[in-house]
């Protein structure tokens, strides 16, 4: 199967009816000649999939102006540059990663996106601050930002049980 296949099976199996409105695959074209590939994989099984960057050459060296690639996730997106011969490499780099999390075409389940979720609403929770404690009866924590409640028990308050990571 072709990379561009291999690629097409992935972004498909993203497809739930709703996450294809708001993310996907794009490929363009850089000014000082060369590819930029950006797949965003926000709400997918990648998402928490660590990935090691890969850069290779410099896009200023003339030697290199051809074969130079560079690829890194940033705020859940695989951004990959490289040289104008570098655009199958670039997306071999992304189904590499990709096919190294087991059942890689699986989309998420919904209980695994439902921690997910919970894990997001925790950390924009932020940290307890007070230096007022927290206003559930018994409770000895601070109370978080934009709370009276400890950040536990706003979890509990918003969400109706406790939170699966404590």
């Amino acid at each position: 199967m072709s990379t561009l296949q291999e690629l097409s099976r992935w972004y498909g199996a993203q497809c739930n009816g709703d996450w294809e409105h708001s993310f996907g695959v794009h490929i363009g074209t850089l000014d000082n000649l060369g590819w930029v590939v950006k797949i965003n994989v926000y709400d997918t099984r990648l998402e928490e999939w660590p990935f090691v960057p890969v850069s290779r050459g410099d896009p200023g060296d003339e030697n290199d102006a051809d074969t130079w690639i560079d690829c890194k996730v940033e705020n859940h997106v695989f951004v990959g540059m490289g040289g104008p011969s570098q655009l199958e490499p670039i997306l071999e780099t992304f189904l590499a990663w990709a096919k190294s999390l087991p059942d890689w075409l699986e989309p998420p389940g919904d209980a695994e996106a439902a921690a997910r979720e919970d894990r997001r609403f925790w950390a924009a929770l932020g940290e307890e601050v007070g230096p007022e404690g927290c206003g559930h009866t018994g409770c000895e924590r601070r109370r978080i930002r934009q709370s009276v409640l400890c950040r536990a028990h706003h979890f509990i308050q918003m969400k109706g049980r406790p939170f699966g990571g404590m």
